[in-house]
């Protein structure tokens, strides 16, 4: 009978070990290097970042605190100025300035009647002072003649400027008068107006007296 242990060739040799499996540690797959989402392979942007956490690391310097205290602050405050009278502001505005803002202040407060009753007079004499001051520049602007009269067509031409100064005046003063319909100030300036015209300088000749 034949006896597999007895077979030399399957027999184990004397004082022989079972083999030991060899343990391998199962290391983890590592990416590729350059399919790594850290990697990077520009130089030049490891230099910036080196230089960037430079600055980070410099210490910033400190500010000095400043503390104000808070009687200084209330007097630093600029007091607030009060509104200039109403007199004064209206003599800072033209005339046409000043007609607008009352009819818009009497026209929306609906007192046109009651302002209206508060107007004074025209001042008629202060017209009647400038008209008499244009007539004696006319009489200034006369020329100096030794021989002669100098109320002729010469002098008339030395004065011809005086003369359309006055014409013009006169004209304005009766049109206000007149556009106002303030008929009573109208028939005083008339009267006195008159005597100014009188007074001035009649020249020789006819045609150059037309401005009176």
């Amino acid at each position: 009978v034949f006896n597999p242990s007895l077979n030399p060739a399957k027999r184990s040799p004397p004082h022989s070990q079972p083999r030991q499996k060899q343990q391998t540690q199962h290391q983890p797959r590592t990416q590729p290097q350059h399919l790594h989402p850290d990697y990077d392979d520009d130089d030049d942007d490891d230099e910036d970042e080196d230089v960037i956490e430079g600055e980070e690391k410099q210490p910033k310097a400190k500010k000095r605190k400043t503390s104000v205290a808070p009687s200084s602050a209330k007097k630093a405050r600029a007091p607030r100025a009060k509104p200039a009278p109403l007199k004064k502001r209206l003599s800072t505005l033209s005339k046409d300035q000043l007609i607008t803002a009352i009819c818009t202040f009497v026209k929306d407060s609906h007192q046109e009647d009651q302002f209206a009753a508060l107007l004074p007079a025209a001042d008629v004499q202060k017209m009647i002072e400038e008209l008499k001051k244009a007539a004696r520049k006319i009489g200034s602007a006369l020329p100096n003649s030794r021989y002669g009269n100098a109320n002729d067509h010469f002098g008339f031409k030395r004065c011809k400027t005086a003369v359309t100064a006055f014409k013009s005046l006169l004209t304005s003063h009766a049109s206000i008068l007149i556009n106002a319909a303030a008929w009573s100030d109208f028939t005083t300036f008339a009267v006195e107006a008159a005597e100014v015209v009188d007074d001035a300088v009649t020249f020789e000749q006819e045609d150059d007296n037309k401005y009176k």
